[in-house]
């Protein structure tokens, strides 16, 4: 005979936290209760899950829909205008430390606001390589998150501008626009 159990605890095989498993009865009554991984599920149980169940689905489609979003703003916005990050440079434009996935994941959270119904360890940012320099850069936003039953992962192609905020850069390259023949080796 079978029963409804709700999982208190995640177990091994069963399921996790929080969902409604049939399972035999003697495996609940003799191992799932007392061990305090599980309770018999009541009616009001199964409605509460299955409505979680409903809710988990209809943000699974939003943030589909916000996906599909992003990409074409992506597309059509970010390419002629890239993501801008300043920084402090020397006068050769080397960025004083480096600029860090987690920079990058900033700026672009800041012009792509959408992104925020994502939690942080869905996005991660792949890097091309050390940003020590300003200039531009492509860089890899990885979105990596559970729409109901299955994960999708979506990589969205983004330009990132690194920009010089010294003044020490800014007069140097003043100068090279006023005498573009006495250039510094």
């Amino acid at each position: 005979m079978q029963v409804k159990v709700l999982l208190l605890r995640d177990v091994n095989n069963l399921g996790r936290a929080g969902e409604i498993k049939q399972v035999k009865r003697g495996y609940a009554v003799n191992f799932l209760i007392p061990q305090g991984l599980a309770k018999i599920a009541t009616p009001a149980d199964v409605a509460e899950y299955e409505r979680r169940l409903k809710l988990k689905q209809r943000n699974a489609k939003r943030k589909q829909k916000i996906l599909q979003d992003i990409k074409a703003f992506v597309e059509k916005k970010l390419v002629n205008k890239p993501v801008q990050i300043k920084v402090k440079t020397s006068e050769g434009g080397r960025v004083y430390g480096s600029v860090t996935e987690d920079d990058v994941k900033i700026a672009i959270l800041r012009r792509i606001p959408q992104l925020a119904v994502f939690d942080e360890k869905e996005l991660s940012v792949e890097l091309p390589g050390k940003m020590e320099y300003i200039g531009k850069y492509a860089v890899d936003l990885k979105v990596k998150a559970k729409l109901g039953d299955k994960t999708i992962e979506e990589t969205i192609p983004v330009f990132v501008d690194i920009v010089s905020i010294s003044r020490a850069h800014l007069k140097t390259e003043k100068k090279e626009q006023e005498n573009p023949e006495e250039k510094k080796e």
